[in-house]
């Protein structure tokens, strides 16, 4: 076995809680097909009818692309699914930062995150993160964090809700380490002790309340970070009435009623 695929088996049996599941050729290709129809029918996914259209579409999908995408059950603290079609994104290299990347080039593969999501729950985002955009990129510094639980009062008493990652390039192996309390946790509560885990290009993480960061060897290789590009997209399984401080999960408009903005 090559040294990577060494290193990502010992990763991946590391990790703890959780399982790692690859989706049929079949279900990988029906994924992408549909967002190749929707990188056609709308110029964006910011379009006024691309939600309604992605709402319906997921209404009408079941079987194994609902399985994978659903929250982890039990103890399970997360999921990693081999799932999304990176395409051309993985070899143009990572943006230099969120603001610089080029969302045209990125509408397939953020349609197929953004079909995952609805597939799971309801897609939101936190107005004031990256403009309230709802596919976050995330580029990491040198041992910097690259995402953390959102404060208490971020999401409503009682809600379930999950995170979806997706790993566009990771050319030099950089393992990921992960923090969870499991969906619908409190956020208040100490995370268990983090887990490394390796992202390859199309793996999709599914997990709870969690905290992300890149790993940072022993040796002092300020390169070795370089290239690594994650999506992520807060997703609400279930929340209570009244649901507040959300940006509405089209990410069109400033709805502090989530919900009722998406029905």
């Amino acid at each position: 076995m090559p040294f990577i695929g060494k290193m990502e088996h010992a990763l991946r049996r590391s990790a703890g809680p959780g399982e790692v599941r690859e989706i049929s050729p079949q279900r990988g290709e029906l994924l992408r097909q549909l967002a190749d129809l929707f990188v056609k029918a709308f110029p964006s996914t910011a379009h006024p009818g691309f939600r309604k259209t992605v709402q319906a579409v997921t209404a009408s999908l079941d079987g194994e692309l609902r399985a994978i995408s659903a929250a982890p059950p039990g103890g399970e603290a997360f999921r990693i699914v081999r799932a999304v079609t990176v395409g051309a994104a993985a070899s143009h290299g990572a943006p230099s930062s969120w603001a610089s990347v080029d969302d045209a080039a990125n509408q397939a593969l953020d349609t197929q995150v953004l079909l995952l999501a609805s597939l799971a729950g309801r897609p939101f985002a936190w107005r004031d993160e990256q403009g309230g955009r709802l596919v976050a990129n995330l580029v990491p510094a040198w041992g910097a964090e690259l995402s953390g639980p959102h404060a208490a009062d971020s999401l409503p008493q009682g809600t379930v809700r999950t995170v979806l990652l997706v790993c566009v390039r990771n050319p030099r192996a950089v393992a990921v380490e992960i923090a969870s309390n499991g969906p619908g946790s409190p956020e208040h509560t100490p995370p268990p002790r983090p887990r490394r885990v390796l992202l390859r290009s199309g793996d999709c993480l599914f997990a709870g309340n969690t905290s992300v960061r890149v790993e940072q060897p022993d040796e002092a290789d300020q390169s070795l970070a370089a290239g690594l590009w994650l999506k992520r997209v807060g997703v609400v399984i279930s929340a209570p009435r009244p649901r507040r401080a959300l940006a509405d999960s089209s990410g069109l408009h400033e709805a502090d009623d989530f919900f009722g903005a998406a029905s």
